[in-house]
């Protein structure tokens, strides 16, 4: 699905910012 192409590039930005936390 296209939807998990959008969505793996969304997860990694959110788990920079979880890291930075």
């Amino acid at each position: 699905f296209a939807i998990l192409l959008i969505l793996m590039p969304v997860i990694s930005i959110i788990e920079n910012n979880l890291l930075k936390w």
